[in-house]
């Protein structure tokens, strides 16, 4: 794939980091939320960079709690382009 996934703190205005996948974002994204809980998510975002380009935000807050709440059918494609992982 071309671009990456960028998972944001929008509080603090930090990168947590940068990803080839939505799943591997949303994958920090539920740890982040076990550990501090789902209110966390308020100050989180996810951006899709596409080389050069200005990120597109793909969720935050609510939206990357449904996105990882997905049944695991679901779980098997990206959540933004709903092309088959794996």
């Amino acid at each position: 794939m071309d671009g990456s996934f960028e998972l944001w703190n929008i509080e603090s205005g930090n990168i947590i980091g940068a990803f080839d996948t939505a799943s591997e974002a949303l994958a920090v994204v539920r740890h982040l939320l076990d550990a501090y809980g789902d209110s966390y998510a308020s100050e989180l975002t996810l951006g899709r960079r596409d080389g050069d380009s200005p990120a597109t935000i793909v969720g935050e807050g609510d939206e990357l709690i449904a996105m990882i709440e997905r049944p695991p059918a679901e779980a098997e494609r990206d959540p933004v382009t709903a092309t088959r992982v794996g």
